[in-house]
């Protein structure tokens, strides 16, 4: 992940595009904006997550596979039990 030219802007800051989500749809967007100059930020649900909670390295991933319980949605969860699955973050 390369943040060195990642702009931020205050809350008050005026910009061309607001993007919800970063996915799929949203990463290739936002590369687009990026490449017409455009001033753009980019909303996304969860937590603010930190460069080292992110690895390149498949060995390394290891440390941060999520073995927990999952459970379904709707009026009756269904328990998937200890699942290894992850968090799709950022498109890319």
């Amino acid at each position: 992940m390369n943040l060195d030219d990642m702009r931020t802007y205050a809350l008050d800051d005026v910009v061309d595009v607001v993007v919800v989500g970063t996915g799929a749809g949203g990463a290739p967007l936002l590369a687009r904006l990026a490449e017409r100059g455009l001033r753009f930020v980019a909303l996304e649900a969860g937590p603010n997550f930190d460069p080292d909670d992110f690895t390149n390295d498949e060995v390394e991933a290891t440390r941060i596979n999520w073995m927990s319980e999952r459970l379904s949605g709707g009026d009756a969860p269904t328990a998937f039990g200890l699942n290894n699955s992850g968090w799709g973050v950022g498109g890319g």
